[in-house]
């Protein structure tokens, strides 16, 4: 187990200094059809063939004319139902943000909120409160394009997983020409 999670570490902090994210850059052309149309995001996506560990996919979001505008990756929570307090879904973001931390410097934000009006409100329920919306957990950096042509780095805690996306600077000619082209 140990030596996956150092393998793991070499490996992302590998791809992350030789390339962009992921191995993307961004602008990128992807060849192929597309896997699928993300209606939130606008663009097409496509999935990365052999994701590295501890991903279980990694997805390059993109329209045509101008190539990839965000990448994300999703790292599943094995036991997650039994995760009530959220230890291993906070314990695996922490252990992200540092990974990300080791390039890209310190966040700028940590979100540990909780919805005011929020039902599941006591600790023995915060994955709970994750599963209906009432509570957020991540981090954030913002550059505007300093490095890699990123403008924002997000790690978030959905239910069962920990999601991590790149956002290039371009991400919104992304949006927008999907829009111009309804």
């Amino acid at each position: 187990m140990k030596r996956t999670i150092i393998a793991s570490i070499a490996l992302l902090l590998a791809m992350v200094a030789n390339a962009g994210p992921f191995g993307y850059e961004m602008g990128q052309k992807i060849d192929g059809e597309p896997d699928g149309f993300a209606s939130d995001a606008g663009v097409t996506f496509k999935f990365m063939p052999d994701p590295p560990a501890p991903f279980r996919d990694v997805l390059a979001f993109y329209t045509e004319e101008t190539g990839v505008c965000a990448v994300r990756g999703n790292i599943d929570i094995v036991n997650y139902r039994r995760d009530r307090l959220g230890v291993e879904h906070r314990e695996r973001a922490d252990w992200l943000a540092g990974e990300i931390e080791a390039k890209y410097g310190e966040p700028g934000l940590l979100i540990d909120e909780l919805n005011d009006d929020a039902f599941w409100r006591e600790p023995h329920w915060w994955l709970k409160s994750i599963e209906n919306n009432e509570r957020k957990y991540g981090y954030e950096w913002l550059f505007f394009g300093l490095l890699d042509n990123i403008w924002r780095i997000k790690i978030g805690i959905e239910y069962g997983s920990v999601n991590l996306i790149y956002h290039f600077v371009n991400t919104d000619q992304c949006t927008d020409q999907l829009r111009d082209s309804l």
